[in-house]
């Protein structure tokens, strides 16, 4: 929040690269130039917080044997991801994650006003479904997508 009370929305990109224990390994720009697609990260005891973010982040560990703890209003839950496992973050919600020890993750942002005009065009004008949160899930076809955006990104 600024000083008048008003809630300034953090680049999400941005706020990964300032937490403490990330390195970037590599960046995607987006189509228009303005904002960062995807990026890769490299996580060593890593503290990363959201919380109103310009973009959701859909994220998938690609090396790595971090266990990864993720506290949001009132709940903790600590699990050792696998290589390919997913999590989503909406951009609104506020939580910590925290790791112990090394990891890599690949993340593509989905920015809002994508997700709504998707919602007016292919959902016939319905309002902007709410994607439920997900904290390291293994989920085969996300795993598959993830695998290979990251070949296409690393190959060229």
């Amino acid at each position: 929040m600024d000083g008048g009370g008003i809630r300034v929305q953090l680049d999400a990109s941005r706020t990964i690269e300032r937490s403490p224990g990330v390195q970037s390994m590599y960046r995607v720009p987006s189509a228009d130039g303005g904002t960062v697609f995807a990026a890769k990260w490299k996580l060593e005891s890593a503290r990363v917080a959201s919380g109103n973010l310009t973009h959701a982040i859909l994220a998938c560990r690609t090396a790595g044997t971090a266990t990864l703890t993720r506290r949001s209003r009132g709940t903790c839950v600590r699990r050792r991801p696998t290589i390919g496992s997913v999590t989503y973050v909406a951009p609104d919600t506020p939580a910590l994650f925290s790791g112990d020890g090394a990891c890599e993750v690949f993340h593509v942002y989905l920015a809002q006003d994508a997700l709504h005009s998707f919602a007016e065009t292919d959902l016939k004008g319905s309002a902007t479904p709410r994607i439920n949160e997900l904290f390291a899930v293994e989920d085969p076809w996300l795993k598959g997508y993830f695998q290979m955006l990251v070949s296409e990104f690393e190959a060229g």
